[in-house]
């Protein structure tokens, strides 16, 4: 028997990085809603999450892209602790 071991909300949020690690220009939750498969109510959820946190940024007429700190620098995505993006990238 096989298990599920994904939490659906930790899978949909590392889907939604990769996305937006992916995506080439800024992109709103409708494009992101229909691109993934997620309900609107709960892409808009996950978008504020990673907004609050500081992952992405809300742009004008309420675009969504990675936050360019993410991509570079220390923290996050820089240095040995960069695998995430890393693999998003791919």
């Amino acid at each position: 028997m096989s298990m599920n071991l994904e939490v659906k909300s930790a899978g949909r949020i590392l889907e939604l990085l990769e996305f937006l690690a992916a995506a080439a220009e800024p992109v709103s939750l409708k494009e992101v809603a229909l691109e993934l498969g997620f309900p609107r109510s709960s892409t808009h959820g996950l978008l504020q999450t990673l907004v609050g946190r500081g992952y992405a940024l809300r742009e004008e007429g309420d675009r969504y892209v990675m936050n360019p700190a993410c991509r570079s620098g220390p923290g996050w995505s820089g240095g040995p602790t960069a695998h995430l993006v890393a693999v998003a990238g791919r």
